[in-house]
């Protein structure tokens, strides 16, 4: 669609149930959506699309978090990257996490709280990507 202004929100996670929920949460608030259990999967979707925010779970079922989040860090266009713990202690160092460009640690638990940080993430628009040299 030209002009098709919807944020662009990639869902990673091993479990359909959480990729689905998330997945009409996002589209009944107007953003496009694109879900994966697959690393390798998703480093192909975002070689090939634009995302405003990466949603991944902490476990990926065919590759290691950090081995995807480096191959990540390396790419030109650097969506907001929230990651999904099944619990995030109460004070999440993120300065451990910035070192792959994680932008927020959320509970996979907690629905709203993801679709608080996430809509956070989109509100910002261009300013979430930031480009590589």
């Amino acid at each position: 669609m030209v002009g098709d202004n919807r944020k662009k929100i990639l869902i990673l996670d091993n479990d359909d149930r959480v990729l689905w929920a998330l997945k009409d949460a996002f589209e009944t608030k107007g953003h496009k959506t694109w879900t994966t259990w697959s690393g390798q999967e998703a480093l192909g979707l975002l070689r090939s699309v634009e995302f405003d925010v990466l949603l991944t779970a902490s476990y990926l079922a065919d590759m290691h978090i950090g081995d995807f989040l480096h191959h990540v860090e390396r790419m030109t266009v650097q969506p907001w990257i929230v990651v999904m713990e099944d619990s995030v202690p109460p004070r999440v160092d993120l300065r451990r996490c910035n070192v792959f460009g994680i932008s927020a640690v959320v509970d996979k638990n907690d629905p709203v709280k993801i679709r608080e940080v996430v809509s956070s993430c989109c509100a910002d628009g261009p300013l979430a990507k930031t480009t590589v040299h």
